[in-house]
């Protein structure tokens, strides 16, 4: 495309623009031409071998061909060139847990966690395989990866799991007084009126009624489904009428780089259901295979994070909900 063009003209006009054949790797990517994209790395690199970022880049593109050893490879000259890149940590540990060796994948991993803060948010996805990875406990790559307890759960009839929690009505006080941002905001799945945390961070709230809800849903998970919970995001959703979410699932990309979508669930829990006497009454749609959910008040339902779901409200009073994110170990 344009952005491509705009590169070689760059490059033409400077050869040793090091940067210009960065960016242009980075668009040759975008559009699916690796060979192209890795070139272009490979020649900044040669222009500027100190090019950590160069590196990195080369690295997640070398992985995404299939060229797994020569990705470590990149992946190790950018560490070594910025100790502290915690982005080139996560890829070689990526590249690494592919060729399986699952003892550098940890050493990788546990140095993204001694170099970072666990209050950063912005380095909660770099930190997280560790956390999820650690608490396996399992010693050999072939374990880790074909965890049993997780396929199992997920192809049963368990799921959809659902459970009932009494709503306490200061619950539902305390939600509508913290600070929120419209559906529109987002820019994910939800869309339309209402509102919404800010964050995926609420059970860490201050607010007493938030921190014990949190923890009793996060026991009657290890209870209902046998296993360790790993909390991992938490957020509220207040619809009204016209607001929902297209379908979508709570899998990350991170979550592909180390098989930890296999360990990965989600929860609603409604506080209230709203107005059901309407077209579009609020249904939980899950889909593969499709099953249509009437939501009811104090209703949890979990499903494996991977599982697509949507929902659209139109009715005339809000409906609240708390979603949860987590693992189970």
């Amino acid at each position: 495309g344009e952005a491509v063009n705009a590169y070689i003209k760059a490059t033409s006009i400077k050869p040793n623009y090091a940067e210009a054949y960065n960016n242009m790797g980075l668009a040759f990517e975008q559009q699916g031409r690796l060979e192209e994209a890795i070139n272009a790395y490979i020649k900044a690199t040669s222009i500027k071998p100190d090019y950590a970022e160069a590196f990195y880049n080369l690295g997640i593109t070398l992985r995404d061909n299939g060229k797994i050893a020569e990705s470590i490879k990149a992946h190790t000259e950018a560490t070594s060139l910025k100790p502290g890149f915690v982005k080139a940590y996560h890829g070689l540990a990526a590249s690494l847990y592919i060729k399986g060796d699952l003892a550098g994948v940890m050493t990788n991993l546990k140095r993204i966690n001694s170099i970072t803060s666990e209050h950063d948010l912005e380095q909660a996805f770099y930190r997280l395989p560790y956390k999820v990875l650690k608490s396996l406990k399992y010693k050999d790559i072939d374990n880790v990866k074909g965890f049993k307890k997780s396929v199992n759960l997920k192809s049963s009839n368990k799921f959809p799991l659902i459970v009932k929690r009494k709503v306490e009505g200061e619950l539902i006080q305390c939600l509508y007084r913290l600070s929120a941002q419209s559906l529109d905001e987002t820019k994910d799945a939800r869309y339309g009126s209402g509102k919404c945390s800010p964050d995926f961070k609420l059970f860490e709230n201050d607010e007493p009624i938030i921190r014990k809800v949190g923890a009793e849903i996060l026991q009657s998970m290890e209870k209902n489904l046998g296993g360790r919970v790993l909390y991992h995001e938490s957020f509220f959703n207040i619809l009204g009428s016209g607001g929902g979410t297209r379908p979508h699932d709570h899998i990350k990309p991170q979550d592909f780089n180390f098989d930890l979508q296999k360990y990965k669930f989600s929860l609603v829990y409604y506080l209230s259901i709203g107005d059901q006497n309407c077209t579009e009454p609020g249904i939980l749609k899950l889909y593969d295979p499709n099953i249509d959910i009437l939501p009811e008040k104090g209703m949890c339902v979990v499903i494996p994070a991977s599982r697509s779901h949507s929902a659209i409200y139109n009715g005339t009073k809000d409906r609240m909900m708390i979603g949860c994110n987590f693992y189970l170990v």
